[in-house]
């Protein structure tokens, strides 16, 4: 896969891994700042999104690693564990907005 990517792309592709885990350790902070409000239940609600996103980057990690360092061919497996990472992920938004809209943060 490194010689079908270019430089660009697998820089891109590494940088899209450490956005996820930015991404996840901002809501951390966000979480610790003085002003939120039901924090507790915030921490509930946002654990498993949390949790998603580290999944995602480990896949996407694993991914990295074998296809760009390694130079290995993709297989049905990887690309499946990239779909359901993602689709967790989604799931996972979406029950925590949803918990939100049923009754939103004071």
């Amino acid at each position: 896969m490194s010689d079908i990517l270019t430089k660009n792309q697998q820089e891109e592709f590494y940088n899209e891994i450490v956005r996820l885990y930015d991404n996840a350790e901002k809501i951390i902070e966000n979480l610790s700042s003085p002003g939120v409000t039901d924090r507790d239940r915030q921490i509930k609600m946002l654990t498993p999104v949390l949790e998603e996103i580290s999944k995602m980057a480990d896949v996407m990690g694993e991914v990295y690693i074998k296809f760009i360092e390694n130079g290995e061919e993709a297989t049905k497996g990887d690309i499946e564990a990239i779909s359901t990472a993602v689709r967790h992920y989604c799931i996972a938004i979406k029950d925590y907005t949803d918990e939100l809209k049923q009754k939103p943060l004071h």
